[in-house]
């Protein structure tokens, strides 16, 4: 719902050109045609079932469809990190890594004071990236982006929804790997870590490991 496409129809009679958006129940209306039922279906196959719906009356027609506009949502934004956002209005196409980075540009903008008392402050209170809290419809789950900035897994960087809450948190604990792996240093580390995870997440063993 809100998502607009851009529709052009070209039959022997006439050429039609319009934008049309989806209503809130999922359906869309083309004038003289009627109207189309899409709710739940992906992009492509929307596209599908308007062609073929036009296609039933107007054999002879040559139907171009496209995303003319995605919708905007409201997301809520929380948790004790110095900073007070609120509500975020985004599209439906944004992830959590796309509020992470405006969060994380925020504090920056805020901690913008540079000596060594405070660099130190500032480095026990970074944000953590791999301990956030994705409430959705009242359910709680933990998001931890470093497994898609890292290992690439889309599924721990979802899409957001209208009334989402996301809710940030610092770093509270590190860990420090060294030797034989790729990139050396401290990492953020969470209850139930693996040895094998922390591996990964350092690029893996170095090729004299």
């Amino acid at each position: 719902p809100g998502d607009v496409f851009g529709f052009n129809m070209v039959s022997t009679r006439k050429v039609v050109t319009l934008s049309l958006q989806i209503t809130p129940t999922g359906v869309i209306l083309i004038p003289a045609i009627g109207n189309i039922n899409i709710d739940g279906l992906i992009l492509n196959d929307a596209y599908d079932k308007v062609k073929q719906f036009c296609k039933d009356q107007y054999p002879n027609s040559k139907i171009n469809i496209n995303l003319e506009k995605v919708r905007k949502i409201k997301i809520n934004v929380v948790g004790a990190i110095g900073v007070k956002i609120g509500q975020l209005t985004l599209t439906s196409i944004q992830r959590i890594s796309d509020v992470f980075e405006i969060v994380q540009s925020k504090i920056s903008q805020e901690s913008n004071v540079v000596n060594e008392e405070i660099e130190a402050v500032k480095k026990i209170k970074e944000l953590s990236s791999r301990h956030i809290t994705l409430i959705r419809n009242g359910l709680k789950s933990n998001i931890d982006l470093e497994q898609f900035f890292i290992l690439g897994n889309l599924d721990s960087n979802p899409n957001l929804l209208q009334n989402d809450v996301i809710q940030f948190h610092f770093i509270d604990k590190y860990i420090g790997i060294y030797g034989g792996i790729i990139n050396e240093g401290e990492y953020e580390f969470l209850v139930n870590d693996k040895l094998e995870y922390i591996i990964q997440l350092s690029g893996g063993f170095s090729k004299d490991a």
